[in-house]
């Protein structure tokens, strides 16, 4: 992952550089917004749990002027969290979920002739570096060693500019493979078949975003 930060970083001048004479060939912003998260598999549903989604894009024409590849470089927190209504007679009364990423999306995008309207499909990479699990209120120890460090998604994005730098963003995304996957798991000093926190799990999650470009 350190490596592909890398190479992205230095590649960004070079796309400058070589295209100082020509007019709109890069561009660059911020993005700075929420997640509304949810994990697919762990039995709670709804968006309940909000987090920080922030970063810089990149982008640059293809073919012609209505279609841009764009990348970002992204600190984005994920997860999920039970709400009241959830609390029954499940094995764990209280609930939630805090997975931070580092992300790179990478998607084709479309835009209208006016560059108002932005729509655009792609992929992105994430690298897990932290996670904590609150269950019955008391922290999982060492949560993060029973998840995958990455976590590779599909994503749809719109976007909707009110002046040529500022504009709003809409995202959804999934996970194209699981996030966790075990069949028992050790709670209380306990082993427990099929866990009901967690036995097939996916991140699932909007983001809303404002984005200034430069």
């Amino acid at each position: 992952m350190k490596k592909t930060l890398f190479i992205i970083l230095c590649t960004f001048p070079l796309f400058t550089f070589a295209q100082s004479g020509k007019k709109n060939f890069f561009e660059g912003g911020i993005l700075l917004g929420l997640n509304a998260d949810q994990v697919d598999g762990d039995k709670l549903f709804g968006y309940h749990k909000l987090a920080l989604n922030a970063g810089v894009v990149g982008g640059f024409p293809i073919y012609s002027p209505n279609f841009f590849i764009n990348f970002e470089l992204l600190y984005s927190v994920k997860g999920s969290r039970s709400t009241p209504g959830e609390v029954n007679q499940n094995l764990n009364e209280n609930y939630e979920l805090t997975l931070r990423y580092a992300d790179v999306p990478v998607y084709l995008q479309y835009r209208d002739k006016d560059g108002k309207v932005r729509v655009g499909l792609g992929m992105s990479y994430g690298r897990l570096f932290s996670a904590k699990e609150i269950i019955d209120y008391k922290d999982h120890e060492n949560a993060i060693s029973t998840f995958e460090k990455r976590d590779v998604c599909w994503l749809a994005d719109i976007q909707y500019f009110v002046s040529p730098h500022f504009g709003f963003d809409f995202r959804y995304s999934y996970s194209l493979l699981f996030i966790r996957n075990f069949p028992s798991w050790t709670y209380n000093g306990l082993s427990i078949l099929n866990p009901h926190y967690g036995d097939n799990e996916f991140n699932h999650y909007l983001t809303f975003r404002a984005i200034y470009i430069f």
